[in-house]
């Protein structure tokens, strides 16, 4: 029981920690913890960014089932 225990808590909530580095004006030198925080700034400035939401349009398009460029569905 310990090993699962251990695995389920290396790889589920272990890899939670990863999500902090959304949150963090990243540098690879100060590492994780030494990059100052910014909080939902990150975000904002995603959001703000017409590139990403071209990138959101495209990825709509790409991925509908009526998309007449899709190779897997026909086009309706």
């Amino acid at each position: 029981m310990l090993p699962g225990l251990a695995y389920f808590l290396v790889f589920h909530y272990g890899a939670l920690l990863g999500n902090v580095i959304a949150f963090k004006a990243y540098v690879p030198f100060d590492g994780l913890w030494g990059s100052p925080w910014v909080g939902l700034g990150n975000f904002r400035r995603m959001f703000g960014d017409p590139a990403f939401w071209d990138a959101v349009l495209n990825t709509v398009w790409i991925a509908s089932p009526c998309s007449s460029n899709s190779s897997v569905t026909p086009a309706c």
